[in-house]
């Protein structure tokens, strides 16, 4: 008897709309490979390669499944297609079997979250290649297609048109959104596309999500017939916008201006654009869990997280070890969660998640008048998570970098400083510590400290390594 061919899968959002039916409840402990018949009875899914994930944190990172299965196999393809259900596709199906056996017995946790694993009723994922170019033939086509892997933040052309535009002039942008999320991209000349595909491919638009796949379009012309959120041209303004059926009560929701980031920024290693406003959101409160609240307090909280934004309140739980921190807004709140979410200090690995809570002034510290509380939009430009190398300015004329070594040395083994000038002739400095645990314990306890006088402030820099090593400033301090 001839046997099908086996089902291929093309990825989509809509397709985790069978999870639904063919999954057992999250009560049962792991995913039943079971699905129904015409007349209602339940049938055993075929084992497939492909196995389906669901209840997953909302900051879910692909590095965090695979380690999961590891032991089991090896991974070829993933898709995150909801916040919370992915599709990870092993080697053989074997490999699967094992993994579902495993976990049908033993429960499965990704940062201290059940989630539930089975087969997926499919029986090998497949990107859409219809619209791509031959890969093999190099720079072809001035259109990119940008797919977005793991989008937890909303994606339209105007994220995508930040994200790009800094780089090379953008004329026109369409997002697909049948096979996931996939944007294309029209610049001025294929020498362009070159460009900015070479600067940005396999990059994050935020801090841990939405990592872009670029690759070069067949088509070199995109057609754009009116604007939307999925359609815009950036050249000619004679395009009319698509009237909605259904207008809204008050229009257009206000955006807040956020600076790009420019080439040499992202040339650097700075993510691409940071968290867009997240318009209509109240939430501006920071919760961080798993603290060290023998070693953390308001002031520290306060001294880590005042990078990202303009606090308000700060409380320390000690019987739960969790800390709230309020901003002044929701976005400052999104921007720090995701820079630090995940961030190791004082022993503890930090787990942050944006709530929906008022600070009660009795029970918490208030640093809404504090006088070093300040942050300006541009700021919004230099954050980003934790890195071994601190950014230091507010310096004193003169500073050196004994004085500097002498300063941080007691959070950490200092393997590099610089101190420079700025364009304005200001004194500068970058410090290089061994781990990014120590970096991070530097800002939380040297943030706002005083240097021959002079108040400075820290931010985790971009790479930028000192040119001094540890050696030749050791023999400075001893001279």
């Amino acid at each position: 008897m001839h046997q099908a061919a086996p089902r291929r899968l093309l990825v989509r959002s809509a397709d985790l709309f069978f999870s639904r039916r063919y999954c057992a409840s999250p009560a049962a402990g792991a995913l039943e490979s079971k699905s129904l018949d015409e007349n209602g009875s339940k049938l055993e899914l075929e084992p497939s390669k492909v196995l389906h994930f669901r209840n997953l944190t909302p900051y879910i990172r692909r590095g965090e499944l695979e380690k999961l299965v590891r032991p089991f196999g090896s991974v070829t393809s993933y898709r995150l297609t909801t916040r919370t259900q992915a599709l990870l596709e092993m080697k053989n199906v074997k490999q699967a079997k094992k993994v579902v056996d495993h976990f049908s017995s033993e429960k499965a946790r990704v940062k201290k979250a059940e989630i539930y694993v089975g087969f997926s009723r499919f029986q090998e994922l497949e990107k859409d290649v219809s619209r791509l170019a031959d890969p093999k033939q190099g720079p072809s086509s001035k259109v990119l297609a940008v797919t977005v892997t793991n989008p937890i933040y909303p994606i339209d052309v105007y994220v995508l048109h930040r994200v790009f535009s800094p780089h090379g002039s953008v004329e026109k942008i369409t997002i697909s959104r049948k096979l996931g999320i996939c944007g294309y991209i029209q610049f001025d000349s294929v020498k362009t596309a070159a460009h900015v595909k070479d600067l940005l491919n396999d990059r994050h638009i935020f801090d841990g999500c939405c990592k872009m796949e670029i690759q070069y379009a067949k088509s070199q012309e995109l057609g754009v017939y009116f604007n939307d959120d999925n359609n815009r041209d950036f050249k000619d303004t004679s395009i009319p916008s698509r009237v909605r059926s259904d207008p809204s009560i008050l229009g257009a929701p206000p955006v807040e201006s956020v600076p790009a980031l420019t080439a040499e920024d992202a040339a650097a290693g700075a993510p691409a654009v940071v968290p867009t406003p997240f318009i209509g959101r109240r939430k501006r409160v920071v919760r961080v869990s798993n603290l060290n609240v023998e070693k953390v307090d308001e002031d520290k909280l306060f001294n880590l997280f005042s990078p990202y934004g303009k606090i308000r309140k700060v409380q320390v739980i000690k019987v739960t070890g969790q800390g709230l921190i309020e901003m002044s807004d929701a976005f400052q709140a999104e921007l720090a969660s995701a820079c630090l979410k995940g961030a190791r200090v004082f022993e503890k690995e930090l787990d942050t998640v944006v709530v929906d809570k008022e600070l009660n002034l009795n029970q918490s510290r208030d640093y809404t008048d504090a006088h070093d509380n300040i942050f300006f939009p541009s700021f919004v430009r230099n954050c980003r998570g934790p890195s071994p190398t601190i950014y230091v300015w507010g310096l004193p004329s003169g500073v050196t970098d004994a004085e500097l070594i002498t300063h941080f040395s007691p959070h950490g083994e200092i393997a590099a400083t610089e101190v420079f000038a700025s364009e304005e002739g200001k004194p500068r400095a970058r410090v290089r510590f061994a781990t990014k645990e120590q970096a991070t314990e530097a800002v939380a306890c040297k943030q706002y400290s005083v240097v021959n006088g002079s108040t400075i402030r820290l931010a985790f820099a971009i790479n930028g390594k000192p040119k001094k090593t540890s050696s030749s400033n050791a023999a400075e301090a001893g001279d």
